[in-house]
């Protein structure tokens, strides 16, 4: 895994209390162990970031209470020509 997406994950559990306080229930987008936006779903998430950010370059993390806020996800596409 990226150096740069293994600190931001790091960011995002060293500061998931705070960031519950803020985000609860949203989707938020980490780049350079910096939150830039937060969204209500994955998929506009996913979407909106890739405008301005490079696949790879960043991360997109669910802050809630559960296990699953704890899953580093990894965005991964196939094209089909």
């Amino acid at each position: 895994m990226n150096h740069d997406l293994e600190k931001s994950f790091e960011f995002f559990l060293d500061n998931l209390e705070s960031l519950k306080k803020q985000y609860l229930n949203k989707f938020v987008v980490i780049v350079d162990c910096k939150v830039t936006a937060a969204y209500e779903d994955y998929e506009k998430a996913l979407k909106t970031t890739l405008k301005t950010y490079k696949l790879g370059t960043f991360l997109i993390q669910k802050v809630d209470n559960r296990p699953s806020s704890f899953t580093l996800y990894l965005n991964k596409f196939s094209v089909v020509v």
